[in-house]
């Protein structure tokens, strides 16, 4: 033997930043699926995830039911789906400087519901998708028609008084 030739090389950076990226993974999986807010990702018009707000908010038992769905149609009102369809599209295209859009969803059982969601364009296995992360208003949004309708009554009784 004349030589020896040695190679080595530390991995120990290298196995330091995968634990790193593993424990972040770990974290946001975590954040997202005990998460209060539904959130979504849609390639088109089909969900290829959903936690499980999402489900609950949408009337489904889970996310396996969401991504079952042919279409976010079938989650939002008729008469609030060109708008939604159309805000989706602007946010695409950048048209869009708010992402919060406030419609009307419909629940597994048929009963309309108000959710304020927030849309951005995201990645999602390499491919171009929306991230909707949506929380539900109709209380607030009942209340605030209630409050709206006793306004008027007060307004209507005071005039009438006033006449007499």
């Amino acid at each position: 033997v004349t030589g020896v030739v040695s190679i080595s090389q530390n991995v120990t950076e290298s196995r330091q930043a995968e634990q790193a990226l593993r424990d972040s993974e770990l974290r946001f999986r975590t954040l997202v699926h005990v998460s209060i807010q539904g959130i979504a990702v849609f390639r088109g018009h089909r969900a290829v995830f959903a936690n499980p707000a999402f489900a609950r908010l949408s009337g489904y038992a889970g996310p396996a039911d969401i991504l079952a769905l042919p279409s976010f149609a079938n989650i939002t009102h008729p008469e609030d789906l060109p708008r939604l369809e159309q805000f989706l599209a602007d946010v695409i295209k950048g048209r869009e400087q708010d992402p919060l859009i406030e419609f009307r969803g419909v629940r597994r059982d048929g009963r309309t519901i108000w959710v304020n969601a927030v849309v951005t364009p995201v990645v999602w296995d390499q491919l171009p998708c929306m991230l909707i992360a949506m929380v539900d208003v109709t209380e607030r949004k009942l209340a605030a028609e209630l409050r709206l309708r006793n306004e008027r009554t007060i307004k209507d009784l005071l005039m009438l008084a006033a006449s007499l």
